[in-house]
């Protein structure tokens, strides 16, 4: 009998054990937290709360800047933005009032924080040899110096190759190194303010905030093991009821039961003569009746309307194409793209300075028609460079070709056509010139 009660008991005793222990754990956790709470809250703070403000400041305006800039340099490489617009000059300012207050702070404290100070210094130092150059603009000189600092003629061949060019490979590296360096510099700041007073006052109410947390959770507790200990009362309590009473109960209710279906006699065929048979023709569905012919809409003439057509989808696909579909309509019908391009040609300086080793980039200028062997086209602000409908590349002129795309699988003597992949993006620098910027690539 014992041990019959004994199981009508177990639930709520394990109700009451479970609540028990976990809560007990949550206070013991919540007051561990509010130890630790309390004693970083008593540490004195090394940094003064204005110097701290005031190198915050400094480093917002900066970080917001360089942001800016950042975003500048993925619209360049998507091609969104001319790299001519890019804003080197504000994030260099803002950097070297960054670098004043911070050497400010590295000559007056005296602290535990003197490394987080150098180590801030010594990453200013690196972003500034990128950024301070380009502030005084994108010349030759400034994006070779910018380029041996982050050793992409070792890198890559094509950044040799065309030393002194603002293009795509170079945006990216220094779309790399800004943001690696930014981290850095994010992560010492984070040391900073983790140190400021403005931190320990923080704890300070996250303390007062926990001990009333604490002691609302225990009163709600204490309430919870009454509850549990009512709730395991009442679970003894009914499973005590007998079930023969519970039984008799259930005998004066009224069973519901369901209406009776007679089965239907599989043998039973229906009688014809029963009134209430139905007749053939009151079951028979009205046969439909068959569709009415009409006249079909006189047919156009396919070939009076084709040559119109291809002509006004041609030239309004040309007009509204991104770059990428451009360069599927130049695969597809290179002649297509004459009327809506210039006709540029090498100049024959440039010619003499790449024989003569220099690695300057290709200058291209205009051309009267039949006389050049590319095309300029401008789209959504930018300036590319395909080969002309009509060139034939060979031995004769492969080398200037070369100068302006990388050509994938060429074979001197052998490859002749070729598939465009890519078009080279040059920029003006004056009215009728243009300098290359970006090669193309051209699969053989």
């Amino acid at each position: 009998m014992k041990k019959v009660k004994i199981k009508k008991s177990l639930p709520a005793l394990l109700i009451v054990s479970y609540l028990l222990i976990t809560c007990q754990a949550v206070i013991a956790f919540a007051h561990e937290k509010h130890s630790n709470s309390y004693f970083l809250s008593q540490q004195n703070p090394t940094v003064n709360s204005a110097e701290i403000t005031e190198i915050t400041q400094a480093y917002n305006e900066f970080d917001n800047s360089l942001k800016i800039l950042l975003n500048q340099l993925q619209d360049v490489i998507d091609n969104k933005l001319n790299s001519k617009s890019l804003d080197f000059k504000t994030p260099n300012a803002q950097l070297k009032k960054l670098r004043q207050v911070n050497n400010n702070l590295l000559e007056i404290e005296k602290s535990n924080l003197s490394d987080t100070f150098s180590n801030i210094n010594n990453t200013i130092t690196e972003i500034s040899k990128v950024i301070e150059p380009l502030s005084q603009g994108l010349t030759s000189k400034n994006v070779t110096q910018i380029q041996n600092y982050l050793d992409l003629p070792d890198k890559d061949p094509q950044v040799k190759r065309n030393l002194g060019s603002f293009g795509e490979i170079t945006q990216k590296n220094i779309q790399e190194f800004l943001i690696n360096r930014h981290q850095k510099l994010a992560e010492y700041m984070q040391l900073l303010t983790n140190n400021s007073p403005s931190e320990s006052a923080n704890l300070l109410d996250e303390n007062k905030q926990l001990k009333a947390e604490i002691n609302n959770f225990t009163w709600k507790y204490n309430l919870s093991v009454i509850a549990a200990f009512v709730a395991g009362i009442c679970v003894g309590f009914f499973r005590k009821l007998p079930r023969q009473k519970i039984r008799n109960q259930r005998t004066h209710l009224k069973p519901n039961t369901p209406p009776y279906i007679e089965e239907a006699d599989p043998d039973y065929s229906p009688n014809p003569d029963d009134q209430n048979y139905p007749s053939q023709t009151a079951i028979a569905s009205p046969s439909p009746q068959p569709p009415t012919e009409t006249n079909p809409p006189p047919r156009e003439n396919p070939a009076n309307s084709q040559a119109e057509n291809t002509n006004r989808s041609i030239s309004r696909i040309i007009h509204n194409a991104s770059v990428n579909e451009l360069i599927t309509i130049y695969n597809q019908n290179r002649n297509s793209l004459s009327k809506y391009s210039t006709e540029v040609s090498e100049t024959e300086e440039s010619i003499n300075q790449r024989r003569l080793g220099s690695h300057q980039a290709a200058i291209l200028e205009k051309v009267s028609k039949g006389k050049g062997s590319y095309w300029i086209i401008n789209k959504e602000g930018l300036d590319y460079l395909v080969p002309k409908g009509s060139i034939k590349i060979n031995e004769f002129n492969y080398k200037t070709v070369e100068s302006l795309f990388d050509c994938q699988g060429y074979q001197p003597n052998i490859s002749s056509d070729f598939v465009l992949l890519k078009p080279a993006q040059v920029t003006s620098i004056s009215q009728q010139m243009w300098q290359i910027v970006d090669y193309g690539v051209l699969r053989f």
